[in-house]
């Protein structure tokens, strides 16, 4: 049994399920919201998002179908940030109250959710990492080598064999200023940034795609 298939589900969480559609910025829950409910992406992307000092919103991590969020709800009362829709997108809501006697009675149960948060913390991780590069190229610059490399990317590449075997050709599947917004730029560092990145020759810009050159020194 597991979190992504209703189906496989103890009827007694099964049947509490319920389906969430969101529209493009639409919130699903903002900071300090009660808790009530641990979430499961099926289709769409979210972002999720902090406060910040003067009550600004941060983004933390953008995540995508069969990405476990609101998991706080099983042992706090408010969520400490935010989820908003970044696309339409439909989510699976499990009430806290029954996902927690559900893990209470079912070890796989708790296995698989234990899984889903594991998945969900590497990228964290490398997005936290990412933020202690202070030079605002570099940090694009590994951002882009990171997407290049990653096996299981929501923003993929394909290697470009017809010009340059030193080419990757990365095609964002979001608007630049969401890929701002998950490193911690604002849309006017990023533009800077590319363009740093342009001007050393590591880049290049086409048909909104951008192409890494020379990978293997990036």
């Amino acid at each position: 049994m597991d979190f992504l298939t209703l189906d496989s589900l103890p009827e007694a969480l099964r049947i509490q399920a319920t389906r969430r559609e969101l529209m493009v910025d639409q919130w699903l829950f903002r900071p300090h919201n009660l808790a009530r409910s641990l979430f499961i992406v099926e289709s769409g992307r979210l972002q999720l998002t902090r406060s910040t000092l003067g009550s600004k919103l941060s983004v933390v991590q953008a995540i995508g179908p069969g990405e476990v969020f609101g998991e706080e709800a099983l042992f706090a009362e408010r969520y400490s940030g935010g989820a908003i829709a970044k696309m339409p997108s439909l989510v699976l809501v499990y009430p806290k109250e029954a996902v927690i006697s559900a893990l209470h009675n079912y070890a796989d149960l708790s296995e698989d959710l234990v899984m889903l948060l594991a998945r969900k913390i590497q990228p964290l991780a490398g997005s936290l990492e990412l933020r202690q590069v202070k030079v605002a190229h570099q940090r694009l610059l590994r951002y882009l080598h990171r997407l290049a490399t990653a096996v299981d990317t929501k923003i993929y590449y394909e290697n470009s064999n017809e010009k340059n075997s030193n080419e990757t050709i990365i095609q964002l599947d979001r608007p630049l200023k969401e890929v701002a917004a998950e490193i911690g730029f604002t849309a006017e560092t990023l533009s800077r940034a590319l363009v740093k990145l342009e001007q050393e020759g590591r880049i290049t810009r086409s048909d909104g795609n951008i192409i890494l050159r020379d990978l293997s020194a990036a």
